[in-house]
């Protein structure tokens, strides 16, 4: 499915894009064996990263890319 809102958030810069991201994951259910979203460590996790990217050490993939990997693993 395509929403307008997808195609927007898209668009928005890579860190933009993350911290989106980190938004929608902290709502999202958690799944058995997961990190919990509302915990200490998966705040500074998510943190760090962001600084990571920011501090251009890391290099995030493009969302498209990801899906298109994730989908290849799954087979």
């Amino acid at each position: 499915m395509k929403y307008r809102t997808r195609e927007e958030a898209l668009a928005l810069s890579e860190t933009d894009r993350l911290e989106l991201a980190a938004e929608l994951l902290a709502i999202a259910p958690v799944q058995p064996g997961a990190m919990d979203l509302g915990s200490a460590e998966y705040t500074e996790t998510v943190t760090r990263r962001l600084e990571q990217v920011r501090q251009g050490a890391v290099q995030p993939i493009p969302a498209d890319e990801a899906i298109e990997r994730l989908r290849a693993r799954a087979g």
